[in-house]
């Protein structure tokens, strides 16, 4: 079951106006005293509210104490019933070392955790293979990591990973989505640069930039600024278990194992489903944004590095080859 209420209901406001924020809420539960309680939580009647976009949308993401409290008593009353049946025994026996007899508990032991040893003692000073990651300001003070990353910015274009000729003000996509009830991402897209052979020398050919631009998918979040849900998962346990079994095949004697590789790869796949919009930083917009957008957005095509589901794009693409 899944019941729908409004932030503004149980006390959210803007932290500068304290204007309510009619932020929605959705509770998917199984607990029909849950859903009794939040049920026509919607909001009383305020005659002006802060929209939920910007800074504002940070204190939107946790509980109100009203919230929480008319949740708690929701599940009390859903526990205090089950535990009282209807024949005056209770419907599941509760723990006998449990101080709340009347609430269902499970057994309880004493358990004595050991940890386990995170980095072990190594007789080599450093670690082998691990690229150096290049901080923001470095970026921009090296010339060899600026280079690196304004060409991989250069790359993207040239594969108009973005389309810079639709630009759209955030708050109009975030309105015409919520009209049509249609479902939208919206995420951020920004450089990387690592260092490769960064233990070498300097002047040694083997220190590397390395730059790449890549899509924030740890936070993307949808039309309600809530975070996105993604039903597939590319790779999961399964697949790369397999992948670490050709691994150890080929590694056995008598056996060979070869690694194929596209430059661009996920760039050369179109990204379907559930439209992307995404924004950068302002020196990485386009020139004719400037003046016009407070918060630009460009609809992402390809599905780039860091896109939930870039795995499965690629094998769509390959398998129709």
């Amino acid at each position: 079951m899944q019941v729908n209420f409004d932030g503004c209901y149980f006390g959210h406001q803007s932290t500068d106006h304290h204007l309510p924020i009619r932020k929605p809420w959705t509770f998917a539960t199984d607990n029909p005293a849950v859903y009794t309680a939040f049920q026509g939580c919607k909001c009383p009647g305020h005659s002006q509210h802060q929209p939920c976009e910007g800074s504002q949308t940070k204190g939107t993401e946790n509980y109100t104490p009203s919230m929480v409290s008319k949740l708690h008593q929701a599940l009390a009353k859903s526990a205090h019933r089950i535990s009282h049946h209807k024949k005056g025994a209770p419907a599941f026996a509760a723990a006998p070392t449990s101080a709340f007899n009347a609430v269902p508990a499970m057994p309880c032991q004493s358990l004595a955790p050991m940890h386990r040893i995170k980095v072990t003692p190594s007789q080599y000073p450093f670690v082998s293979m691990v690229a150096r990651p290049v901080p923001k300001k470095e970026i921009s003070s090296n010339p060899k990591a600026k280079a690196s990353v304004d060409a991989e910015w250069e790359k993207l274009r040239k594969w108009n990973t973005w389309d810079e000729t639709k630009p759209r003000e955030k708050r109009d996509v975030v309105r015409e989505a919520r009209a049509a009830n249609r479902k939208a991402h919206f995420g951020f897209i920004f450089p990387l640069c690592m260092e490769k052979g960064s233990e070498l020398p300097d002047g040694d050919p083997g220190r590397k930039m390395k730059g790449r631009v890549v899509f924030g998918g740890d936070r993307v979040t949808d039309e309600n600024y809530e975070s996105a849900i993604f039903n597939d998962l590319s790779s999961s346990p399964s697949t790369m278990e397999g992948a670490k079994a050709v691994d150890v095949h080929a590694c056995l004697p008598g056996h060979v194992g070869e690694l194929a590789d596209a430059p661009q790869a996920y760039t050369q796949t179109f990204l379907l489903g559930t439209e992307t919009w995404v924004s950068m930083d302002k020196d990485q917009c386009h020139k004719s944004w400037h003046g016009k957008y407070d918060n630009p957005l460009a609809p992402l095509l390809p599905a780039l590095h860091g896109t939930p589901e870039p795995r499965r794009c690629w094998q769509r693409h390959s398998q129709s080859r």
